[in-house]
Protein backbone atom coordinates (compact mmCIF):
# COMPACT_ATOMS: atom_id res chain seq x y z
CA UNK A 1 0.00 0.00 0.00
CA UNK A 2 2.35 2.67 -1.29
CA UNK A 3 0.03 5.53 -0.40
CA UNK A 4 -1.14 4.27 2.95
CA UNK A 5 1.11 6.68 4.86
CA UNK A 6 1.90 9.92 3.06
CA UNK A 7 4.22 12.17 5.07
CA UNK A 8 4.85 15.86 4.40
CA UNK A 9 8.40 16.70 5.49
CA UNK A 10 7.85 20.41 4.94
CA UNK A 11 5.03 20.44 7.49
CA UNK A 12 6.17 17.58 9.73
CA UNK A 13 2.72 15.98 9.41
CA UNK A 14 1.10 12.88 7.97
CA UNK A 15 -1.37 13.56 5.16
CA UNK A 16 -4.17 11.69 3.44
CA UNK A 17 -5.62 12.11 -0.02
CA UNK A 18 -9.39 11.66 0.41
CA UNK A 19 -11.91 12.88 2.94
CA UNK A 20 -14.53 10.17 2.33
CA UNK A 21 -13.62 6.54 1.71
CA UNK A 22 -15.48 3.28 1.73
CA UNK A 23 -14.81 0.73 4.43
CA UNK A 24 -11.48 -1.07 4.21
CA UNK A 25 -11.24 -3.44 1.27
CA UNK A 26 -8.55 -4.82 -0.99
CA UNK A 27 -9.64 -2.76 -4.00
CA UNK A 28 -9.14 0.49 -2.09
CA UNK A 29 -5.73 0.42 -0.36
CA UNK A 30 -6.01 4.01 0.83
CA UNK A 31 -8.96 3.05 3.00
CA UNK A 32 -6.56 1.16 5.23
CA UNK A 33 -4.78 4.40 6.10
CA UNK A 34 -4.90 4.76 9.88
CA UNK A 35 -4.61 8.55 9.51
CA UNK A 36 -7.82 8.80 7.49
CA UNK A 37 -9.67 10.21 10.51
CA UNK A 38 -8.09 13.56 9.67
CA UNK A 39 -10.58 13.98 6.80
CA UNK A 40 -8.22 15.75 4.43
CA UNK A 41 -7.24 18.35 7.01
CA UNK A 42 -4.41 16.54 8.81
CA UNK A 43 -2.69 19.68 10.05
CA UNK A 44 -5.39 20.15 12.69
CA UNK A 45 -4.73 16.85 14.39
CA UNK A 46 -2.12 15.18 16.58
CA UNK A 47 -0.65 11.93 15.34
CA UNK A 48 -1.71 9.34 17.98
CA UNK A 49 1.55 7.41 17.57
CA UNK A 50 3.64 10.40 18.57
CA UNK A 51 5.36 10.56 15.19
CA UNK A 52 4.55 14.25 14.72
CA UNK A 53 7.35 16.48 15.90
CA UNK A 54 7.03 19.05 18.67
CA UNK A 55 6.81 22.62 17.39
CA UNK A 56 8.31 25.68 19.10
CA UNK A 57 7.01 29.02 17.84
CA UNK A 58 9.32 31.74 19.17
CA UNK A 59 7.95 35.26 19.41
CA UNK A 60 10.22 38.30 19.41
CA UNK A 61 8.58 39.67 22.56
CA UNK A 62 10.10 36.77 24.52
CA UNK A 63 7.06 34.48 24.61
CA UNK A 64 6.80 30.97 23.16
CA UNK A 65 3.98 28.78 21.88
CA UNK A 66 4.80 25.08 22.17
CA UNK A 67 2.87 22.31 20.43
CA UNK A 68 3.77 19.18 22.38
CA UNK A 69 3.25 15.73 20.90
CA UNK A 70 5.61 13.84 23.21
CA UNK A 71 8.06 13.37 20.36
CA UNK A 72 11.85 13.53 20.63
CA UNK A 73 12.13 15.60 17.48
CA UNK A 74 11.59 19.36 17.69
CA UNK A 75 10.91 21.98 15.02
CA UNK A 76 11.89 25.57 15.81
CA UNK A 77 10.29 28.62 14.18
CA UNK A 78 11.15 32.29 14.71
CA UNK A 79 8.69 35.14 14.24
CA UNK A 80 9.64 37.07 11.08
CA UNK A 81 8.77 40.46 12.57
CA UNK A 82 7.72 41.43 16.07
CA UNK A 83 3.96 41.00 16.46
CA UNK A 84 3.43 39.44 13.02
CA UNK A 85 2.81 35.91 14.35
CA UNK A 86 4.23 34.70 11.05
CA UNK A 87 7.25 32.43 11.30
CA UNK A 88 10.15 30.97 9.38
CA UNK A 89 11.60 27.60 10.28
CA UNK A 90 15.09 27.62 11.77
CA UNK A 91 15.98 24.03 12.58
CA UNK A 92 14.86 20.55 13.52
CA UNK A 93 16.74 19.17 16.54
CA UNK A 94 16.54 15.63 17.91
CA UNK A 95 16.46 14.96 21.63
CA UNK A 96 18.97 12.44 22.99
CA UNK A 97 18.58 9.93 25.83
CA UNK A 98 19.50 12.62 28.36
CA UNK A 99 16.58 14.77 27.20
CA UNK A 100 18.87 17.34 25.55
CA UNK A 101 19.28 18.66 22.01
CA UNK A 102 22.55 19.75 20.44
CA UNK A 103 22.32 23.46 19.75
CA UNK A 104 23.71 24.44 16.33
CA UNK A 105 27.25 25.80 16.26
CA UNK A 106 26.25 28.71 14.07
CA UNK A 107 23.57 30.16 11.84
CA UNK A 108 23.30 33.41 9.92
CA UNK A 109 22.58 35.40 13.09
CA UNK A 110 24.85 33.82 15.74
CA UNK A 111 28.04 31.79 16.14
CA UNK A 112 29.99 29.80 18.70
CA UNK A 113 33.45 30.05 20.22
CA UNK A 114 35.98 27.61 21.65
CA UNK A 115 36.89 24.04 20.77
CA UNK A 116 34.51 21.14 21.37
CA UNK A 117 35.14 19.34 24.66
CA UNK A 118 35.86 15.61 24.29
CA UNK A 119 34.51 14.46 27.64
CA UNK A 120 35.68 11.41 29.52
CA UNK A 121 34.82 9.26 32.50
CA UNK A 122 31.30 10.17 33.58
CA UNK A 123 31.37 13.40 31.55
CA UNK A 124 29.63 13.23 28.19
CA UNK A 125 31.26 14.36 24.98
CA UNK A 126 30.50 17.76 23.53
CA UNK A 127 29.63 21.07 25.14
CA UNK A 128 26.61 22.43 23.28
CA UNK A 129 23.67 20.45 24.69
CA UNK A 130 20.59 22.12 26.20
CA UNK A 131 17.00 21.32 27.04
CA UNK A 132 14.62 21.71 24.06
CA UNK A 133 12.89 24.81 25.40
CA UNK A 134 16.25 26.41 26.26
CA UNK A 135 17.22 26.00 22.61
CA UNK A 136 14.08 27.96 21.72
CA UNK A 137 15.15 30.71 24.10
CA UNK A 138 18.64 30.92 22.62
CA UNK A 139 17.25 31.16 19.10
CA UNK A 140 15.01 33.99 20.26
CA UNK A 141 17.76 35.88 22.09
CA UNK A 142 20.15 35.66 19.13
CA UNK A 143 17.52 36.69 16.57
CA UNK A 144 16.38 39.76 18.52
CA UNK A 145 19.96 40.84 19.23
CA UNK A 146 20.89 40.57 15.57
CA UNK A 147 17.85 42.23 14.05
CA UNK A 148 17.08 44.91 16.64
CA UNK A 149 20.51 45.72 18.10
CA UNK A 150 22.98 44.75 15.37
CA UNK A 151 24.69 42.27 17.71
CA UNK A 152 26.09 38.93 16.54
CA UNK A 153 26.46 36.83 19.68
CA UNK A 154 28.77 33.81 20.01
CA UNK A 155 27.68 31.09 22.44
CA UNK A 156 30.12 28.85 24.27
CA UNK A 157 29.80 26.12 26.90
CA UNK A 158 26.42 24.68 27.81
CA UNK A 159 26.20 21.06 29.07
CA UNK A 160 27.81 17.85 27.83
CA UNK A 161 25.84 15.26 25.86
CA UNK A 162 24.79 13.32 28.97
CA UNK A 163 23.86 16.49 30.87
CA UNK A 164 26.89 16.53 33.13
CA UNK A 165 29.50 19.24 33.51
CA UNK A 166 32.00 19.72 30.71
CA UNK A 167 35.45 18.17 30.68
CA UNK A 168 38.41 18.05 28.31
CA UNK A 169 41.82 16.42 28.87
CA UNK A 170 44.14 18.97 30.44
CA UNK A 171 41.44 21.44 31.39
CA UNK A 172 40.38 22.63 34.80
CA UNK A 173 37.00 21.12 35.64
CA UNK A 174 34.23 23.40 34.41
CA UNK A 175 31.54 23.13 37.05
CA UNK A 176 28.11 24.71 37.10
CA UNK A 177 26.87 23.54 33.71
CA UNK A 178 25.36 20.19 34.60
CA UNK A 179 25.23 19.34 38.28
CA UNK A 180 22.90 20.59 41.02
CA UNK A 181 19.85 20.42 38.75
CA UNK A 182 21.30 22.77 36.12
CA UNK A 183 21.63 20.24 33.29
CA UNK A 184 21.00 21.90 29.92
CA UNK A 185 19.99 25.25 31.42
CA UNK A 186 23.11 27.42 31.20
CA UNK A 187 25.17 28.93 28.40
CA UNK A 188 28.26 31.12 28.22
CA UNK A 189 28.77 33.89 25.68
CA UNK A 190 31.65 36.10 24.65
CA UNK A 191 31.34 39.76 25.54
CA UNK A 192 30.38 42.19 22.78
CA UNK A 193 32.58 44.97 21.44
CA UNK A 194 31.50 48.40 20.19
CA UNK A 195 30.96 47.02 16.67
CA UNK A 196 28.39 44.50 17.92
CA UNK A 197 30.74 41.52 17.52
CA UNK A 198 31.95 38.99 20.05
CA UNK A 199 35.59 39.45 21.03
CA UNK A 200 38.18 37.49 22.97
CA UNK A 201 40.07 38.95 25.90
CA UNK A 202 41.03 37.53 29.29
CA UNK A 203 40.15 40.91 30.78
CA UNK A 204 37.26 41.83 28.51
CA UNK A 205 35.50 43.74 31.28
CA UNK A 206 38.30 46.32 31.45
CA UNK A 207 39.14 46.27 27.74
CA UNK A 208 38.57 49.45 25.72
CA UNK A 209 36.60 47.38 23.18
CA UNK A 210 33.99 46.42 25.76
CA UNK A 211 30.58 47.99 25.04
CA UNK A 212 28.45 48.61 28.12
CA UNK A 213 25.42 49.40 26.01
CA UNK A 214 25.58 46.29 23.85
CA UNK A 215 26.41 43.87 26.65
CA UNK A 216 23.60 45.34 28.72
CA UNK A 217 21.31 44.63 25.76
CA UNK A 218 22.37 40.97 25.78
CA UNK A 219 21.35 40.51 29.41
CA UNK A 220 18.15 42.55 29.04
CA UNK A 221 16.96 40.63 25.97
CA UNK A 222 17.90 37.30 27.58
CA UNK A 223 15.67 38.10 30.57
CA UNK A 224 12.63 38.45 28.33
CA UNK A 225 13.21 34.87 27.15
CA UNK A 226 13.47 33.39 30.65
CA UNK A 227 17.21 33.76 31.31
CA UNK A 228 17.49 35.56 34.62
CA UNK A 229 20.17 33.59 36.51
CA UNK A 230 22.93 35.56 34.83
CA UNK A 231 26.51 36.49 35.75
CA UNK A 232 29.03 39.13 34.73
CA UNK A 233 32.68 39.41 35.70
CA UNK A 234 33.83 41.14 38.88
CA UNK A 235 36.85 42.91 37.37
CA UNK A 236 35.73 46.05 35.63
CA UNK A 237 36.70 49.57 34.73
CA UNK A 238 34.93 52.63 36.04
CA UNK A 239 32.22 52.53 33.39
CA UNK A 240 31.77 48.85 32.60
CA UNK A 241 29.36 47.84 35.34
CA UNK A 242 26.14 46.29 34.04
CA UNK A 243 22.79 46.72 35.78
CA UNK A 244 20.77 43.83 37.21
CA UNK A 245 23.48 41.20 36.66
CA UNK A 246 25.34 39.44 39.47
CA UNK A 247 29.12 39.97 39.47
CA UNK A 248 31.07 36.76 40.08
CA UNK A 249 34.65 35.57 39.71
CA UNK A 250 35.72 33.58 36.67
CA UNK A 251 33.57 35.60 34.27
CA UNK A 252 35.88 38.40 33.24
CA UNK A 253 36.39 36.88 29.78
CA UNK A 254 32.81 35.72 29.17
CA UNK A 255 29.24 36.26 30.34
CA UNK A 256 26.77 33.64 31.60
CA UNK A 257 23.05 33.19 30.91
CA UNK A 258 21.01 30.87 33.13
CA UNK A 259 17.49 29.75 32.19
CA UNK A 260 14.65 29.61 34.71
CA UNK A 261 11.40 28.11 33.43
CA UNK A 262 9.39 29.98 36.05
CA UNK A 263 10.38 33.22 34.34
CA UNK A 264 9.64 32.03 30.80
CA UNK A 265 6.33 32.90 29.11
CA UNK A 266 5.28 29.59 27.59
CA UNK A 267 1.86 28.75 26.15
CA UNK A 268 1.06 25.14 25.30
CA UNK A 269 -1.15 24.51 22.27
CA UNK A 270 -2.70 21.49 20.60
CA UNK A 271 -4.02 20.82 17.13
CA UNK A 272 -2.19 23.57 15.26
CA UNK A 273 -2.90 24.18 11.60
CA UNK A 274 -0.04 25.68 9.59
CA UNK A 275 -0.79 27.90 6.63
CA UNK A 276 2.25 27.94 4.39
CA UNK A 277 3.37 31.07 2.55
CA UNK A 278 6.55 31.92 0.71
CA UNK A 279 8.97 30.23 3.06
CA UNK A 280 6.94 31.23 6.11
CA UNK A 281 4.22 29.69 8.27
CA UNK A 282 1.22 31.25 9.98
CA UNK A 283 -0.13 28.88 12.66
CA UNK A 284 -3.79 28.93 13.64
CA UNK A 285 -3.76 28.17 17.37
Amino acid sequence: FAQARMYSYSHGRFTTSDQLLASAMRENPQSWNRYIYTFNNPLRFTDPTGMIVDDYFINRDGSYVVVKNDCKCHNYYIETEKGSREYRQLATLEENDAGLVEFPAEMDFFGRYGSVDKGGGDHGAGDHFVKPEVAAGLFGVAAVLKDEYGITISFGDTSSSNGRDLWHPGMIHHSGHGHNGRSGLDVDFRYINKDGKSFRSNSARSDSQFSVEKNQAVYDVAKTFGFNENYQGNRQGKKTGLQGVKAIGGHNDHGHLGYNRNNARITNAKGVMLLSGRGTYKPMF
